[in-house]
C-alpha cells in the first residue's frame, strides 16, 4: 500500500470542479492521488442553457469532457453500487461492460447532486419540461425548434399563434 493519500470523489459537479482546481498541483507533484467517479463523462454548465435553447450556441458548447476538466486526476465513468465506510471502499460498476471495481480511499468526498421531486406540485411531472441534464436540455431545444418550424408553415392564423 502506498503512503500517498487516496482521495475519492463520488460525482463530478461543481464541488469536484473547484476542489480539483486546488488539488491539481498536489496531484501533479505526487502528493495525493485523486480518483473521480461519475455517471457522465462530461459536465453540463447550466449557466449556458438559455443560449443553447435559443440556438445561440451549439449544444456541445455547454458541456466539458470530464477527462480534460479533471486532469490530472483519474476519472471513472461508472455507477456507484455500494459504499463501505468500515472498509474504506466504494464498489462501482463500469457502464461500458458492466464490470465491477472496488476503489479504496483515505478521504471520501460526496458530490452526487440531487434528485428532482416532481410530485410536490400537481401536474408538473406531466406538463413541465426538465432542464436538469444535457439530454433534458437537448430535448427541450429540439422541441422549441420544432414548434417554430411548424409555426412557419402553418397557414391558419389562429393555429399559427
Amino acid at each position: 500500500m502506498s503512503d500517498t493519500p487516496e482521495v475519492l470523489f463520488l460525482g463530478g459537479g461543481y464541488l469536484t470542479i473547484y476542489a480539483m482546481k486546488e488539488l491539481r498541483k498536489p496531484v501533479r507533484n505526487g502528493e495525493i492521488n485523486v480518483t473521480i467517479v461519475d455517471k457522465n463523462n462530461y459536465h453540463n454548465f447550466h449557466g449556458l442553457i438559455p443560449e443553447m435553447l435559443v440556438g445561440r450556441i451549439k449544444p456541445t458548447n455547454m458541456i466539458s469532457p470530464a477527462s480534460k476538466l479533471f486532469q490530472p486526476a483519474q476519472f471513472f465513468k461508472a455507477t456507484i453500487d455500494d459504499i463501505s465506510v468500515d472498509d474504506r471502499t466504494v464498489g462501482v460498476r463500469r457502464d461500458l461492460d458492466d464490470r465491477a471495481f472496488e476503489l479504496g480511499y483515505d478521504h471520501l468526498v460526496l458530490d452526487i447532486g440531487s434528485v428532482d421531486d416532481l410530485s410536490r406540485y400537481r401536474g408538473i411531472a406531466e406538463h413541465a419540461m426538465k432542464l436538469k441534464d444535457y439530454w433534458d436540455c437537448f430535448h427541450v431545444r429540439n422541441h422549441l425548434f420544432q414548434m417554430m418550424e411548424l409555426g412557419e408553415v402553418e397557414t391558419d392564423p389562429a393555429m399559427r399563434e
